[in-house]
């Protein structure tokens, strides 16, 4: 099982990045050491409290997921919350890219499963340039269970791609 550092990108829903780690660990593919963590925030004006008060809970509710993850495996991975504009796209291919420098001698997983496709489409430009080693996207077969865990959906229902390995 390769370690390295985990990209990705968290929205309204705490499950989709949680359960594309816990599925890479699963299948034997990557533990992480250190998850690297956008927050998109919209912009000011066009958003509600509601709004705010859910990406807050998504990340409060994956940072619990993360603690358990860390105590069942009895080893210390770091989170890196980093919060990004979500209209300012340079600037959060900005931040990736200075992320993926920083860990430029770690071995590194983006998971484009969660979050807003541009932020996708970014980190999976931004990761093939630094070379990650892995390129994961989990693949729901049924939308019945896009807020689901992992251990909830049953397997048929979803397939862990490394996009780096499968698509060349």
């Amino acid at each position: 099982m390769r370690e390295g550092v985990w990209f990705t990108t968290i929205g309204t829903s705490p499950h989709a990045i949680s359960n594309g780690i816990l599925a890479a660990y699963l299948a034997g593919e990557w533990c992480p050491t250190h998850v690297v963590c956008f927050s998109l925030m919209p912009p000011e004006d066009l958003v509600d409290e509601r709004v705010k008060m859910n990406l807050d809970n998504s990340f409060d509710a994956f940072k619990s997921w993360l603690k358990r993850f860390k105590e069942v495996l009895n080893r210390d991975v770091e989170l890196i919350p980093i919060s990004c504009d979500e209209d300012n796209y340079e600037g959060y291919r900005k931040d990736l890219r200075g992320m993926l420098e920083h860990y430029h001698d770690k071995p590194k997983a983006m998971d484009i499963t969660p979050g807003r496709k541009f932020a996708s489409a970014i980190m999976m430009q931004e990761g093939i340039r630094a070379g990650a080693d892995a390129i994961f996207y989990l693949h729901l077969l049924d939308e019945a269970y896009q807020q689901q865990p992992l251990l909830n959906i049953p397997a048929v229902y979803q397939r862990l791609v490394d996009l780096k390995r499968e698509v060349q």
